[in-house]
């Protein structure tokens, strides 16, 4: 079973993933209900990001050790390295 974790953003929607996007590559995203999914060419879900009431977002991203992850979980976690310095101290 994947895992995920969640953080919230100080920074919209529009804005994470234009920074993800310039840094991380072969990533495909695509609006749902649940916000924009960025998943890797392979089709894997790497992470969400959603708009908050408080004009800012929440990425919920997969999570994992780097002993055991996989390409995915790798590409998620340099995502959330990317954003460390737009999270919140509120928990998401």
């Amino acid at each position: 079973m994947t895992e995920y974790e969640t953080v919230a953003l100080q920074i919209d929607t529009d804005e994470a993933t234009a920074l993800i996007t310039d840094q991380i590559k072969g990533l495909n995203l695509s609006d749902s209900e649940e916000g924009v999914k960025l998943r890797t060419s392979d089709g894997l879900l790497v992470a969400v990001l959603r708009e908050t009431e408080d004009d800012g977002s929440e990425l919920r991203y997969r999570a994992g050790t780097s002993l055991t992850a996989g390409p995915s979980t790798r590409k998620s976690q340099k995502i959330r390295e990317l954003v460390e310095e737009y999270t919140t101290t509120e928990s998401a």
